[in-house]
């Protein structure tokens, strides 16, 4: 996989100790901003690999993915989560599919957000997370340009796979 500079699409949601037995809490462990919308050559027919380091614990986790500064929609095949491994790989074992409404593919519009449906997944605080998202069309993304982590593209669907691409 090679490097993109500053890709950010994720924010990830912890599920906390429920306030009572039937109504779940979520709270945000982790997001970038995204302060521009660029055009970035190659997206169609890649996978993109985004980390994330949430800074506390929890049972569950479900992904924000947006495209508030996009112009036209992105549409995804697969998205899967995982313990980060060295570089772009994945962890052995540790990548879960994630999907919207049930659905493993899922169109994001332009100006839109969406939320991955909750997975149950262990975090640790400050653990290092992959993100992979196989992007079937996309022309442009909402970027922040001060991210301080590494985003990861290859050419090929690889969400699913652990090693990078």
């Amino acid at each position: 996989m090679t490097r993109l500079s500053s890709l950010a699409v994720v924010a990830i949601a912890i599920l906390a100790m429920p306030v009572t037995a039937q109504e779940p809490r979520w709270v945000s462990a982790w997001a970038a901003s995204h302060n521009v919308g660029l055009g970035v050559a190659g997206l169609s027919g890649s996978t993109v690999r985004l980390i994330a380091r949430p800074t506390i614990s929890g049972q569950s986790l479900r992904v924000k993915l947006t495209n508030i500064r996009g112009n036209a929609p992105a549409v995804f095949s697969a998205a899967f989560i995982g313990r980060s491994g060295s570089g772009a790989a994945v962890a052995p074992g540790t990548n879960r599919q994630m999907t919207v409404g049930g659905a493993a593919s899922f169109t994001l519009p332009a100006e839109e957000s969406l939320w991955t449906d909750p997975i149950p997944f262990e975090v640790r605080a400050f653990e290092r997370l992959v993100v992979s998202l196989d992007v079937v069309s996309a022309s442009d993304v909402s970027m922040d340009t001060l991210a301080l982590v590494s985003t990861y593209r290859a050419d090929g669907h690889h969400a699913a796979a652990p090693r990078d691409g």
